[in-house]
């Protein structure tokens, strides 16, 4: 140590500038990491837990209304529509006749409607039989459609069962992608795979739609809106999104959702990403 004050002022000032420099980062390094990088951690893992919590009441609620509308109201209308059948098959004035078909027509389109709803909100099949199952019920919504088709390639085991929270955010993203293909995009072909990767669950939806550059357009709010949903529901799971675009060639939406394949997922938020690239 006695040596020390006699090396020192053989330095030059640069390099005693930069000693002293380098001693205040170490001396400052610790209290400025617990002062803010903890704080932020710790406040970006509290972000992550409380939308995962958000978006499980909210699918708790849904799936309680769609069961009521499926279980009540649907049964209550299926049972009219029958009654209806009957009554138009015992002989009538051509008036009443002309009026239970209005009648029978106007309930059928309700009866579809109901339909509908529960297949966009949670269908019970996604609850009772999974992902898979639940898919393939969405998607033939679309089979009435002649301009529009989609190609499902399911390459995980046939039955398999992922965590709720897995098969409730892959089945929101990948509905609303689909959805935003079909009605944004003017897509006639929509290509979903469902695989495993290094990450966990991995989904891929690739149309051949308009397309766009950078984020959808301000004519498209919905779809910014439905983006910002999938967004939100990766990232509540430690997950990630990626969107790539060029006019003209469509779209591509993969989502990648941590999963160790032994019933377990992320559920804090560790940063989902999303790009577009024109």
């Amino acid at each position: 140590m006695q040596g020390l004050p006699l090396l020192l002022p053989q330095l030059p000032w640069w390099q005693l500038a930069a000693l002293d420099a380098g001693l205040l980062t170490v001396l400052l390094a610790a209290p400025a990491w617990l002062l803010f990088v903890v704080p932020l951690e710790r406040l970006s893992t509290a972000r992550g837990r409380l939308l995962h919590r958000v978006l499980s009441i909210q699918e708790e609620e849904q799936e309680r209304i769609t069961r009521d509308l499926h279980d009540g109201i649907g049964q209550s209308l299926t049972a009219m529509l029958m009654q209806l059948r009957l009554m138009q098959s015992e002989p009538l004035p051509p008036t009443v006749d002309r009026q239970l078909v209005d009648l029978r027509t106007l309930v059928g389109s309700t009866v579809e409607e109901l339909r509908r709803m529960v297949r966009e909100g949670r269908p019970p099949v996604l609850s009772d039989l999974g992902l898979q199952p639940a898919l393939q019920q969405r998607f033939a919504s679309f089979v009435g459609n002649d301009d529009f088709s989609i190609r499902f390639d399911w390459r995980l085991p046939e039955a398999s069962r992922l965590p709720p929270a897995v098969e409730t955010a892959i089945y929101r993203i990948v509905g609303e992608a689909v959805t935003n293909a079909a009605k944004h995009a003017g897509a006639s072909t929509v290509q979903v795979m469902i695989s495993r990767c290094v990450a966990g669950v991995q989904a891929q939806i690739v149309d051949d739609g308009r397309g766009f550059v950078g984020r959808p357009n301000a004519a498209a709010d919905r779809q910014s809106f439905g983006i910002l949903g999938m967004r939100e529901r990766a990232s509540a799971l430690g997950g990630s999104l990626r969107i790539e675009s060029q006019p003209g060639r469509g779209t591509t939406v993969e989502v990648i959702i941590p999963y160790d394949g032994a019933g377990h997922s992320s559920l804090c938020c560790l940063g989902g990403e999303e790009s577009a690239d024109g």
